[in-house]
């Protein structure tokens, strides 16, 4: 990189904050929101206690990668939270229409989410966690992007469950974040 006048060459004409001139950018999952492949499901579930909440997310058979975080939170109680990998069902569940974040483009992503699957198999287990704690009062749940990111692979089921843990009825709100990518 060549430096002139304390600037990298070549980067004159890059947007600048007018106070300090340091020079203005977004990350690259925004970046894709702005390109028009960065999608989103969001739901919520009212869960009885001691219930489970399925989705199968299901990724294209292209060079497009879905790079996927999820997000979750409850309003009582305690949930377990798993993410499994190649999963089976006898009943695929109820397709739901994912949106593109950037509403200027159409809702047309290549991964497909159904809600209410009828599972047989839970495939390999990538995460198991639980949140909140053995109280009917507290909520629990939430993450962001960064290192919680995880690239699906191709062509794959996946299981997003979350169990009540016998706590207590809960309400719970579950978000699918992602953008899909061809690596170059």
């Amino acid at each position: 990189m060549v430096i002139k006048y304390g600037k990298p060459l070549g980067t004159e004409s890059w947007p600048r904050d007018s106070s300090t001139s340091a020079l203005l950018s977004i990350d690259y999952a925004h970046h894709e929101i702005h390109s028009g492949s960065h999608y989103f499901y969001q739901s919520h579930h009212d869960m009885a206690k001691n219930s489970v909440n399925d989705h199968l997310i299901i990724t294209p058979d292209t060079d497009k990668y879905s790079h996927m975080v999820f997000l979750v939170n409850s309003s009582a109680g305690q949930i377990h939270v798993e993410i499994s990998e190649g999963a089976t069902y006898s009943s695929i569940g109820t397709l739901e229409v994912p949106r593109n974040r950037n509403r200027n483009f159409p809702d047309a992503a290549g991964t497909l989410i159904y809600e209410t699957p009828t599972i047989t198999g839970q495939g390999t287990m990538l995460i198991s966690g639980k949140y909140g704690i053995d109280d009917k009062k507290l909520s629990s749940g939430g993450t962001g992007r960064g290192d919680s990111e995880i690239v699906l692979k191709r062509n794959t089921v996946y299981l997003f469950r979350v169990t009540e843990t016998n706590i207590d009825n809960t309400v719970l709100n579950i978000t699918l974040d992602w953008y899909e990518h061809t690596n170059k």
